[in-house]
C-alpha cells in the first residue's frame, strides 16, 4: 500500500535575526538617556518603561525592512495594505524588568511588533533552577511565549527560552499575535526594547 502523503495548513511565523550593530548603537545611546515614562501605553507589570521615540527616525529603516522581509518570507499581505502603502515605525520604548516583574498576555497595534533582546541577565538552567516551579511540568521562568489558535480551533502555545544566548537578537512578528513574558527570579534586569511598525 503506498504511504499517504502528508500537507501541511499555510501558516505564518515569525523572524529572529541578529540586529546590526549600528542599530543597537543608536538604540544604546537612547536608553542612557530615556526618561519619559510610556507605562500607560503598555501591558506591562513593570514599573521602569520608557519612550524611545527620539531616535525612530535614525532606526526606522531597519525596521521597515524587516516588514518587507516578512510580507516575502510568508507570503503575507494584510488587509488594508496596498502596493501603494507606506510603511513606518510608529513607536518604540524600552522594558527595565526587574526580578518578579512580568508582562501578562496581551497583542499590540499596528501591522507588525518585535522584541530585541537587549541585555538579558540570566541563562535558562539558571532561572528553571530558581523558579518556584521547578518541580512543576511546565516551568517556564523568564521565557518570553506566543500563544496562538491552530487550524483546528485548539489554542497553543509556542514558549522561547530567551536568555543571554539572545542578547543583540530581535525577534519580528504580526502585530495581532497574543506573547507574553513570564517573571524571572535571578538577580538583575531584564532589558528589552519593543516597538510597532504600521501603515500611513
Amino acid at each position: 500500500m503506498q504511504q499517504p502523503n502528508p500537507y501541511g495548513f499555510g501558516n505564518i511565523g515569525y523572524l529572529i535575526q541578529d540586529v546590526p550593530k549600528q542599530i543597537l548603537d543608536v538604540l544604546s545611546t537612547e536608553i542612557a538617556n530615556a526618561s519619559v515614562p510610556h507605562n500607560e501605553l503598555l501591558a506591562g507589570n513593570i514599573e521602569k518603561e520608557f519612550n524611545l521615540s527620539n531616535c525612530i527616525p535614525e532606526v526606522q529603516d531597519y525596521f521597515c525592512y524587516l516588514a518587507f522581509e516578512f510580507k516575502k518570507a510568508f507570503q503575507y499581505n494584510p488587509r488594508g495594505v496596498g502596493s501603494n502603502s507606506k510603511i513606518c515605525l510608529q513607536d518604540l520604548w524600552v522594558n527595565v524588568q526587574e526580578k518578579h516583574e512580568f508582562n501578562p498576555v496581551h497583542n499590540h497595534s499596528g501591522l507588525f511588533s518585535f522584541v530585541i533582546w537587549y541585555d538579558i541577565p540570566y541563562s535558562i538552567e539558571e532561572e528553571l533552577d530558581l523558579s518556584p516551579g521547578k518541580k512543576s511540568n511546565n516551568n517556564l521562568a523568564g521565557h518570553f511565549e506566543f500563544q496562538y489558535i491552530n487550524s483546528i480551533g485548539e489554542i497553543q502555545t509556542l514558549p522561547i527560552p530567551a536568555d543571554k544566548t539572545f542578547n543583540g537578537k530581535i525577534c519580528f512578528f504580526p502585530a495581532q499575535m497574543m506573547h507574553c513574558v513570564y517573571p524571572f527570579y535571578s538577580e538583575g534586569k531584564r532589558i528589552t526594547i519593543s516597538g510597532n511598525v504600521n501603515f500611513t
